[in-house]
């Protein structure tokens, strides 16, 4: 999932190069990182939000679901 969504990330910035798009760290929102220490986890991902509150896309890899911020909404697309 890591490896696609940078790669897809990769492709939406040489191909749109006008876009804003932003991206959090699958290893750092995974359900073990949940489990064990979800504050962490919640506080990576405000500060992430934050830091990424110009951009219009934002993919949020997690387990087997791509999710994304986009425009205020987030959508979620699940790989099986």
């Amino acid at each position: 999932m890591s490896l696609f969504c940078r790669y897809l990330l990769k492709f939406i910035k040489e191909e749109f190069p006008d876009e804003r798009v932003g991206f959090m760290d699958p290893s750092r929102t995974n359900a073990i990182m949940i489990n064990d220490n979800r504050g962490r986890v919640l506080q990576y991902m405000g500060k992430a939000l934050q830091e990424n509150r110009d951009k219009r896309l934002i993919f949020i890899p997690y387990h087997h679901m791509l999710v994304l911020y986009i425009y205020s909404n987030f959508i979620i697309i699940q790989f099986i």
